[in-house]
């Protein structure tokens, strides 16, 4: 997998470190996943915003800035929902 300048650095260090298909399954599995502001609902991909989540299960509650908002807000990171008739 080639680096993109849009990786976040941990991105980067596991494309290294890991084979291509492992960070390619990686990064499918960490698109399941957005992050949600607890204040205003805004969404947002995890993998998009640099995080890593493979092979985790359950809800995280964590802090972060919410572009929407522009204040530190308690961000909630979940799965995303299955497609209706999945």
């Amino acid at each position: 997998m080639t680096d993109s300048p849009r990786m976040s650095l941990a991105q980067r260090l596991f494309g290294r470190l890991l084979s291509t298909a492992t960070m390619q399954n990686l990064e499918s599995q960490t698109r399941d996943w957005l992050v949600t502001c607890t204040a205003c609902g805004n969404q947002r991909d995890l993998w998009e915003l640099g995080g890593i989540r493979g092979g985790a299960s359950g809800t995280k509650t964590t802090w972060g800035r919410c572009p929407v908002c522009a204040r530190n807000r308690r961000l909630r990171i979940a799965r995303r929902p299955a497609p209706p008739g999945a």
